[in-house]
């Protein structure tokens, strides 16, 4: 166990590469090496060295049973969570996460505070560590979207709505765009406009109907991803990689020079934009709804409240009529397969390229440092459904076997062809 011993009334704070060996959740406080249970002497300015949290699953009142742990400050089990602290004597103690400010006073405030901030930046630290180990797999597996044909598919049938009517394509994407509601006109039958009429005409009132125009509401579109064209699937990927690209620079210079704002910034910066691409890429996996039936009711009755075209649905697919009576057919899209990113946290942060060929030989699993390191992966673990599963998806898009394998976090071309190979999926 490595554990904090410079004072916390210091202004340094430990280099990032020995913060990242510091472990401060600590299991077993009574374990550590020159523990006491005795009050530690308040002359004697603490140092917490770690926190402990012993408090047993279902909480005090399923358990009433279950002892507390000991806290010196009280001198007697008295709590389940708290802080490890040590002195200049080089005992541990253990004392209530409460009892900590009685026994010490007001100062104890700075000192937590001053551990705080380090377990903040050891934790975002690990965070930036994540997403430098899967920046290859993410970059491939982005790279394999960008170019994949269903992208390719989606840009190309926007176009082709485009050249059959360009001011109802350009309805269409700002109403994509922006996520509002499609509408029509509706006539409504006025009655308050009646009954004036009838109030000034008295027995001369025809007693006709009158009705009034109003907008109303069909919904969004359905489908919305196809029209969109602002900030959409391609430009949310490009954007992660340019996010990802700036967090490993950080990562790979020198975290010391930066404060951990600045660091948590990368780390939210990339976070939320894996998030964008993620929602990006569900919406063109949806894009086919917008040639649905109900989807082209909503633009047949959307469109009639416009003079220079109308849409209709003909085999699943548009006819736009321009005024002139010129009437341009758009088919519907074909079935789409875009594979899903890795999770950010998918990776371990130690490890640049990992090969997961069955039967494996130790020069295949590599650390970025070089040096070798023993593999025994066997096919279970190898290929875990959820990889087998990603390994058909992105089979689909014709990505190549290298392409695929830096995907799913390095895994070898040989162990993509084979395992390929034993599932049966179709080569070119």
């Amino acid at each position: 166990m490595h554990i904090l011993t410079t004072s916390t009334r210091t202004t340094s704070r430990p280099d990032d590469q020995q913060l990242a060996t510091l472990q401060f959740r600590i299991d077993d406080p009574a374990g550590i090496e020159g523990y006491s249970r005795n009050k530690p002497d308040t002359r004697l300015e603490p140092t917490i060295i770690g926190h402990y949290d012993l408090r047993p699953t279902g909480g005090r009142k399923r358990l009433k049973e279950e002892p507390f742990f000991w806290c010196c400050h009280c001198q007697k089990d008295n709590h389940w969570s708290g802080f490890v602290v040590t002195n200049e004597t080089g005992r541990s103690y253990s004392v209530g996460k409460d009892c900590a400010a009685s026994h010490y006073g007001v100062e104890f405030t700075r000192i937590r505070r001053n551990f705080s901030e380090l377990t903040s930046r050891k934790g975002v630290l690990e965070r930036l560590g994540r997403i430098n180990g899967g920046a290859a797999g993410l970059d491939a597996a982005i790279a394999i979207v960008l170019k994949g044909p269903a992208l390719t598919a989606i840009d190309a049938k926007r176009k082709e709505i485009e050249k059959a009517h360009p001011n109802a394509a350009y309805l269409l994407s700002a109403a994509a765009n922006s996520g509002s509601d499609l509408h029509e006109d509706v006539q409504v039958r006025d009655i308050a406009a009646e009954r004036k009429r009838a109030d000034r005409l008295g027995e001369r009132d025809p007693k006709t109907p009158i009705w009034r125009s109003e907008r109303g509401s069909l919904g969004p579109l359905d489908g919305s991803a196809l029209m969109r064209t602002q900030f959409d699937c391609r430009d949310r990927l490009i954007a992660l990689r340019a996010s990802v690209a700036r967090a490993v620079a950080a990562y790979r210079a020198d975290t010391n020079a930066m404060t951990t704002g600045e660091i948590t910034k990368l780390v939210k910066a990339v976070e939320a934009a894996h998030a964008d691409a993620v929602d990006g890429i569900s919406a063109y996996r949806r894009a086919q709804a917008f040639f649905s039936p109900r989807n082209l009711d909503r633009i047949s009755r959307w469109s009639a409240s416009y003079r220079d075209f109308s849409i209709s649905a003909v085999d699943g697919g548009l006819a736009i009529r321009s005024a002139d009576d010129e009437v341009r057919r758009v088919t519907p899209l074909p079935t789409l397969v875009i594979p899903a990113l890795p999770e950010l946290e998918a990776v371990p942060s130690d490890v640049d390229t990992v090969a997961v060929e069955e039967n494996a030989t130790a020069t295949d699993v590599k650390k970025s440092t070089g040096a070798v390191r023993p593999q025994h992966a066997t096919p279970s673990n190898a290929w875990p459904e959820s990889r087998v599963e990603q390994l058909r998806t992105l089979w689909q898009t014709g990505a190549s076997a290298s392409e695929i394998g830096a995907a799913l976090g390095g895994v070898s071309r040989n162990a993509v062809v084979g395992k390929a190979k034993r599932l049966g999926l179709p080569f070119g």
